[in-house]
């Protein structure tokens, strides 16, 4: 049985090693070909935009040096001036407009599951948030469901490494070593019900799959040994 334990550990360094892998985007997942094509289209519209607002200023900036020729009386004059004032005011108020909206959003978005249960049921806020920037206990559990994601790699990668050190430290104690590794399946598996992003990437996958065959050998071991006992 030395050649199976030989392997078993093997296996199981390899399942530690696929938590080099990447798991998943750090964002809401990487842009699909239409978005950034629509984006890159987004960006030459407004450098085209541009570029005539600053031919059309030229234009214009011409024609008040060629008075001799010009046509166009002092009240056109100023009343173009005057509509090229209201359009620049509009270009600087816009992007400032669009910031704010952009903040608003953000600070939604930072709002935690305890203020928002606070929002939707207001008699609860005494026993969340009684206070600005106040939690109680249990406002602290609630919003710590928002890092189970986070909490389940790391508890199986915690497991994992627990049951790599019985298994140097103490071979006999394939039982645990069989439990400790299936509870690191499990908080993996828990992982992905409670995976805030789109789309889990290979390396995720493949730890995954490396967990269930280390699972299983150990398994097939622990039979294996039954066996062999009950002939010997």
């Amino acid at each position: 049985m030395k050649k199976q334990y030989s392997y078993s550990k093997r296996i199981h360094f390899a399942t530690l090693c696929c938590f080099l892998f990447p798991f998943f985007y750090t964002g809401c997942g990487e842009p699909s070909a239409e978005e950034k094509a629509a984006k890159e289209k987004a960006t030459q519209d407004s450098v085209a935009a541009v570029a005539n607002a600053k031919t059309g200023i030229g234009a214009t900036t011409d024609t008040t040096f060629k008075m001799e020729v010009s046509v166009t009386s002092e009240e056109e004059l100023a009343k173009e001036k005057s509509e090229q004032t209201k359009d620049t005011t509009e270009q600087l108020v816009k992007p400032k407009q669009t910031e704010t909206a952009k903040t608003s959003d953000q600070d939604k978005s930072t709002i935690t599951p305890a203020e928002k249960i606070c929002e939707q049921a207001p008699f609860l806020k005494s026993m969340l948030v009684p206070k600005e920037n106040t939690y109680t206990g249990i406002a602290a559990v609630i919003d710590t469901g928002a890092y189970l994601f986070y909490f389940a790699i790391f508890l199986s990668f915690l497991l994992l490494i627990l049951s790599l050190v019985i298994k140097f430290m103490e071979a006999n104690a394939r039982k645990a070593i069989v439990l400790l590794n299936t509870l690191a399946l499990v908080a993996l598996l828990v992982s992905i019900h409670f995976s805030g992003y789109s789309e889990r990437l290979w390396g995720f996958w493949t730890a995954l799959s490396f967990m269930i065959l280390l699972t299983a050998y150990d398994v097939a071991i622990i039979i294996i040994e039954k066996k062999l006992k009950e002939k010997g």
